[in-house]
């Protein structure tokens, strides 16, 4: 095989992968808001909740749920919806901590530029590097095709 085909091969190889990271991405964004809503039904009829699932889990959980950043306070109401007991200040510096210990790890990050001040997200699977323009280019292709079928998929609130 001559290197150009060998090239070819690579191209296509790397534009399957961008696609399928971010349907991986995609999935478990899902995948953490059926578990965020579990959680919170749970709650809301007394099934306490698994006893596997630590706070950090938990806030994981809540910011690969959300819509785009969650700030701090954000976070923690969503945690006392699932049924944590953050009422003391302990608690909610407990919250603040593991937020600033994901940044450091790379699971999720930071953002002081939204509206509301300093805010999180999931740093998810799909990384752009920035000398690959094929795979920019696929992944920005599969994102768009998901946020379109998410649009036609959407059921509009009563």
């Amino acid at each position: 095989m001559e290197e150009k085909n060998y090239q070819e091969v690579l191209r296509t190889a790397e534009r399957e992968l961008a696609s399928l990271d971010v349907q991986a991405e995609h999935l478990e964004r899902k995948r953490s808001t059926v578990r965020l809503s579990i959680s919170v039904l749970q709650n809301m009829i007394g099934i306490s909740a698994r006893k596997d699932h630590t706070l950090t889990d938990a806030i994981l959980t809540v910011v690969k749920a959300a819509d785009g950043f969650a700030n701090g306070p954000q976070v923690i109401d969503r945690l006392r919806t699932m049924g944590f007991p953050l009422d003391s200040a302990p608690l909610r510096a407990s919250v603040a901590t593991i937020l600033s210990r994901l940044v450091k790890t790379g699971d999720l990050l930071r953002s002081v530029d939204h509206d509301e001040g300093r805010g999180y997200t999931w740093r998810g699977f799909v990384l752009h590097p920035s000398n690959h323009d094929v795979y920019n280019f696929e992944v920005n292709a599969a994102q768009a095709k998901i946020r379109q079928d998410q649009s036609s998929t959407h059921i509009p609130p009563k």
